[in-house]
């Protein structure tokens, strides 16, 4: 019996990975899962993924500053200044992508076909967003491509919304002054162990073809050590941990 090629993933799998995946960069770089601020980042996600996964699938990134220039509406039927992902299937399908609705109070992630999409979603100035996601593409262009391991993430700290949307539309990301951070270690509250693991559902990611944590569950933290279970760990420097391990 001949092996058959599994089929493509449709685009909601892979909205549905892009979003596990965005979820877990915020949570590893921010501390929660808060998109308010971040649909540009992934918008550019959404279109990396699903010209990636689906053969011949035409995306473009689209914008509108929620005021005279597009924008999408909310649950409440204003409209938003955002980010959004159009895409173009081989056989001719379109739609909106967008895995950053829940800002707006919409289900996280969105596929929403033409003509509702029109309606909803009402792109801006294609010039001015082309010049933003042109910021995007040069930021995470490295020597190992577009999609490569060197890519510098650090500017999500300057802008989260690049140029096009107003402040009043967008938050900055609520990080520390410096970039340059000292490592921790994650250590139980009651008797000092780091010998503490965490519960969470785990979504496949399809990139590094495995399972990977997309979220922490509340009070899922249990230490092995002294059996404290539902402890908020608390942040040690790995530099002062190391020092009270060495012989005085």
């Amino acid at each position: 019996m001949s092996a058959v090629d599994p089929p493509p993933p449709t685009v909601p799998e892979v909205l549905s990975l892009a979003r596990a995946s965005f979820s877990l960069a915020l949570r590893g770089a921010f501390g929660n899962n808060d998109t308010m601020g971040t649909c540009l980042f992934a918008s550019w996600l959404v279109r990396a993924m699903v010209t990636r996964w689906i053969a011949d699938a035409r995306v473009t990134i689209r914008g509108g500053d929620g005021h005279q220039d597009g924008g999408c509406l909310n649950v409440d039927g204003i409209l938003r200044g955002h980010y959004w992902a159009e895409i173009e299937l081989p056989g001719g399908e379109r739609g909106v992508a967008d895995i950053t609705a829940d800002q707006f109070g919409h289900p996280p992630i969105r596929w929403v076909p033409f003509p509702q999409a029109a309606a909803e979603y009402r792109p801006g100035d294609q010039a001015t967003v082309d010049a933003s996601v042109q910021d995007i593409d040069a930021m995470l262009a490295t020597s190992d491509g577009v999609h490569g391991r060197s890519a510098d993430f650090s500017p999500l700290a300057a802008d989260s919304n690049s140029t096009h949307l107003p402040t009043s539309e967008s938050r900055l990301m609520n990080l520390p002054e410096s970039t340059t951070v000292s490592p921790v270690q994650k250590c139980c509250p009651h008797c000092g162990s780091s010998n503490i693991t965490a519960d969470g559902p785990a979504a496949w990611d399809v990139a590094s073809q495995a399972w990977v944590i997309a979220t922490i569950y509340d009070g899922g933290v249990t230490c092995n050590a002294c059996g404290a279970e539902e402890i908020e760990a608390v942040d040690r420097a790995v530099a002062d941990l190391a020092t009270e391990a060495s012989p005085a």
